[in-house]
């Protein structure tokens, strides 16, 4: 078998299948769109779902992917057999109405024997016992007649008890009495018994039946094909290493988890089995799995939390951090360590892991949450130590750390065995699984008591909005709240809300932004912030500082200038959509929309990026459709007769609930539903820029537009603005002797006469000047620091003992380190001691030559545990070499009498 990387086998599976006019589909967010069944997407086929019932067309009836999912039901298994994972890539072929049983076959021996190289006396297969088909087939492809074997519905027949379902069958690689150490042979695989030696690579679902729900079954008009190979799997057999966890993607995790602690993964205790090392590799694959769920979930847009999906992230999270405590990992620095070697292996191919945004959204969120867990891991701590009674913890005790101080409860069951200490878990269980009870059904009060108000659900006036007034004189009022909604007869000098008879005010809707404006009462104006509807659809106004009294009438201004720019944004919006619809594909679907005076925001799913030439395409078609001058025209209709007209529904399942006539807006051949307010003809959209195609994670695509002259002109001017303080920001304390470099910046500085149609160019000097920058400044930085490093060692060589301190000031701590590392080198018996101080903070280095500490016994963690007790700091290292840190800068005085005590022996 070939020996290849995780990339190349993923790369290869997508190139096989395409050469088999398989359309490539780009992997999926980890959250669901629009399934309320899933908290995570789960395996390789279920961002399909939609296109196997036929609710949606599929792109191609022949599809590949390589989707990324997470499953959390196993999780206690991660890091104890060889194969669990919290998240994992499912490598798919899917055939959609098209292909069959035959060629499904074939592709997956030609896979595994012409390009992987796999030995085809190394295969086993399981196909249904009534399959005949699938068996003659694998015999005819060359798999050896033993080694097929016919199983029961149980084992390979797909059934979810209601629906499409059929036979499946299932690919094994014999891995070889290696791993088969009790030397069990075949029983293994025909008896399905759990093992390592024959693993299961790859999974074809025939979808031909249907099942009633009586288990009645009937042929399926559309036969399907639903593939599943695993990624890690076949990665593990191909590289022959012990466990997926051995695979190069995990290994690169791991060894950049490794430099931070004095204990070593290794791969050789799958065959030489060491309780110790046991504990020690399962915390580095925990990690390692744990991690890659948490950097792929936070980039597609988790967050921590203590609810649904939220709460199952900050769970891997806290399961990672007891084991990173495991290892004795004090420096924090672990964790951006992590999230770059995660970058690194996988940002090929998920290449929003390499964008600085993300990459620094990830690291910020991450050690968020790290930093929480580690005070919240204090004040737990801290309970623990004054629970104990007779080396007992106490059920509720325990409860609490879970509950309310967020505890994995494997943290307190490590800490208890460490101590000696008893603790009753199945006294803990029985209290969590009641408080999950009385919790739920909490949370379903509390969910009604949320969804209503009763002020606003009770109001029952007549008001009514007017589309294209943009002042209304005499509007009376009919309703007055307080800020917290309280009915009162006026406001004083107060915040409050507001609704009138008759309204000119937008309120937020559909995603277009509330008009903002004034209330005009005799000589006084009060400022109307936002604008909502109620629950019965009276538009209500939030007015700031305002004197009013029930009954008065009023004048309504809005500010026209806002109006009219998001009038014509929502135009605007809708010629996208339909665009969009024109030059990338008739299945793009919407997501949302946000339509604001001085931009508009579109969003939507589509397999692939959008190429900058497919913009540019987009651009000019929207802007031909512009300059076309379409009358914008407002249609009544239900909405059976919208769609029969093909008008777009984004928000269908709203208007199924709206009594009457729904409002169609129309221009040229786009036709939507929609409540919002429009321009009278296209051309009052004047221009159209696209300026940015951006992701909301994978499949999801952000497409932001400016409209209008004079908003371009802004953009333009505020975007220039922008890029020359940030030029200026890299340029500053940057003594620039380069005559290129200084040209490109004037060149830059002194732009004359910008326009939008320098929209390309800008961007392009910009990325050019900046890049220069940064290459000019981190050669200047590099030279900076080797005279800094020489200046350090200059200091430490002055002293002419063996043991030599130096407190610096708001020194790089860097360069600190880089020069104790040169100093223990050309210095065979000598510890270097660094103090650093800047503003709140000690920072601490220790270092003395590697060889001399191995053979005189010294481990330097003994010395630097004695500082973090004195200054209540943290820190650790490798016996050679520590750092650690406190906040606590009045204990400098007391760490140097301490330091001064230290003998060490040459």
């Amino acid at each position: 078998m070939l020996k290849l990387s995780t990339n190349e086998i993923r790369k290869k599976w997508i190139e096989f299948f395409e050469s088999k006019d398989h359309l490539f589909i780009e992997p999926k967010s980890l959250i669901p769109k629009n399934d309320p069944t899933l908290l995570w997407i789960n395996s390789g086929v279920s961002t399909l779902k939609d296109y196997f019932s036929g609710k949606v067309k599929p792109p191609h009836k022949r599809l590949v992917n390589s989707q990324k999912a997470i499953r959390t039901n196993d999780i206690f298994n991660v890091g104890l057999t060889s194969r669990h994972h919290t998240f994992f890539e499912m490598l798919g072929n899917f055939s959609i109405g098209d292909y069959f049983k035959k060629e499904a076959i074939d592709w997956a021996y030609e896979f595994l024997i012409d390009v992987l190289k796999i030995d085809v006396k190394k295969l086993w297969v399981t196909v249904f016992e009534d399959d005949q088909f699938t068996y003659d087939e694998w015999i005819k492809l060359g798999i050896i007649k033993e080694q097929i074997i016919k199983c029961n519905r149980d084992r390979n027949f797909w059934d979810v008890g209601n629906g499409p379902c059929g036979p499946c069958t299932e690919i094994h690689y014999d891995r070889g009495e290696h791993f088969d150490p009790n030397k069990v042979g075949s029983k293994l695989i025909l008896e399905d018994i759990e093992n390592d030696r024959y693993v299961e690579i790859w999974n074809i679902v025939f979808s031909q039946f249907n099942n009633d729900g009586h288990n009645n079954y009937t042929e399926l008009l559309q036969k399907n094909i639903d593939t599943g190979a695993g990624l890690e799997r076949i990665a593990c057999i191909s590289q022959d290493v012990p466990t997926n966890f051995d695979s190069d993607v995990f290994m690169q995790i791991t060894k950049s988890v490794e430099q931070f602690s004095e204990y070593k993964y290794d791969m050789n205790e799958y065959f030489h089995p060491n309780v110790a090392q046991n504990k020690i590799n399962f915390a580095y694959k925990v990690i390692a799995d744990h991690m890659r769920a948490t950097v792929f979930a936070i980039a597609d847009g988790a967050i921590p939390s203590n609810k649904e999906r939220g709460y199952i992230l900050r769970r891997l999270i806290r399961r990672t951090m007891v084991l990173v405590r495991r290892l004795n990992i004090n420096n924090l620095l672990w964790v951006d360590a992590v999230v770059n070697a995660i970058a690194s292996t996988m940002g090929d191919f998920y290449t929003y892991l390499k964008d600085e945004k993300t990459l620094a959204k990830i690291k910020m969120i991450l050690n968020k949450e790290v930093q929480l867990f580690e005070k919240t891991l204090q004040l737990g701590l801290n309970i623990f130590e004054s629970s104990i009674h007779n080396q007992e913890l106490d059920k509720d005790i325990t409860f609490k750390l879970v509950d309310t101080y967020g505890f994995p409860i494997e943290l307190i069951k490590e800490i208890c065995e460490q101590r000696n200490v008893k603790v009753d878990l199945e006294a803990f269980d029985a209290m969590f699984k009641h408080h999950q009870l009385v919790s739920k059904a909490n949370k379903a009060n509390l969910k009604v008591m949320e969804s209503q108000n009763e002020s606003l659900m009770q109001l029952d006036v007549d008001s009514t909005f007017h589309y294209e007034i943009f002042k209304w004189e005499n509007a009376k009022i009919i309703t007055l709240f307080n800020e917290d909604f309280e009915l009162v007869d006026g406001l004083d000098h107060e915040d409050g809300y507001v609704v009138f008879d008759n309204t000119c005010f937008y309120a937020t809707s559909g995603g277009q932004q509330h008009d903002t404006g004034y209330i005009i009462k005799n000589d006084q104006q009060f400022f109307v912030d936002d604008v909502f509807k109620a629950p019965n659809r009276q538009h209500v106004h939030h007015v700031k500082n305002a004197s009013l009294s029930m009954n008065e009438y009023v004048i309504l201004q809005i500010n026209e200038q806002d109006r009219k720019s998001i009038t014509a944004n929502h135009t605007a919006e809708h010629l996208l959509h339909y665009c969009l619809k024109q030059v990338l594909s008739p299945d793009i679907k919407q997501e949302g929309a946000a339509k604001y005076p001085h931009k508009v925001t579109f969003d939507f799913t589509y397999h692939a990026q959008p190429t900058k030439a497919q913009l540019d395409k987009l651009e000019n078609v929207l802007n031909e459709m512009v300059q076309s001058n379409f009358d914008v025209q407002e249609l009544h209709m239900d909405l059976d007769e919208a769609k029969a007209v093909g008008a777009a529904a984004y928000f269908e399942d709203v208007y199924k609930k709206l009594k009457g006539k729904l409002r169609v807006i129309k221009m040229g051949p786009s036709i939507e539903l929609c409540g919002g307010t429009h321009a009278h003809h296209t051309s009052e959209i004047e221009r159209i820029k696209i300026v940015e195609c951006a992701s909301k994670g994978a499949g999801s695509w952000r497409i932001t537009m400016v409209t209008g002259h004079d908003n371009l002109a802004k953009y333009i001017h505020d975007l220039y603005v922008e890029y020359l303080n940030e030029i200026n920001h890299l340029k500053a304390n940057l003594d620039i002797n380069d005559h290129k470099l200084n040209d490109l910046y004037n060149a830059f500085a002194n732009w004359k006469n910008l326009s939008i149609d320098d929209y390309d160019l800008l961007n392009e000097k910009f990325t050019e000047l900046k890049q220069a920058l940064i290459n000019f400044k981190i050669e200047f930085d590099k030279q900076n620091a080797k005279q800094a490093i020489i200046d350090i060692k200059n200091t430490f060589n002055a002293q002419q003992t063996n043991k030599r301190i130096h407190v610096f000031k708001n020194t790089d701590n860097k360069n600190i380190f880089n020069a104790l590392n040169e100093l223990i080198n050309e210095n065979q018996n000598t510890l270097f001691i660094s103090f650093n101080l800047d503003e709140n903070k000690i920072q601490y280095l220790l270092a003395i030559n590697e060889k001399f500490a191995t053979t005189n016994q010294i481990n330097l963690n003994k010395y630097i545990k004695e500082l973090n007790t004195i200054s209540n700091g943290k820190g650790g290292g490798k016996p050679y070499f520590v750092q650690g840190g406190t906040s606590e800068q009045e204990k400098l005085d007391e760490l140097l009498t301490a330091i001064d005590k230290w003998v060490i022996n040459a």
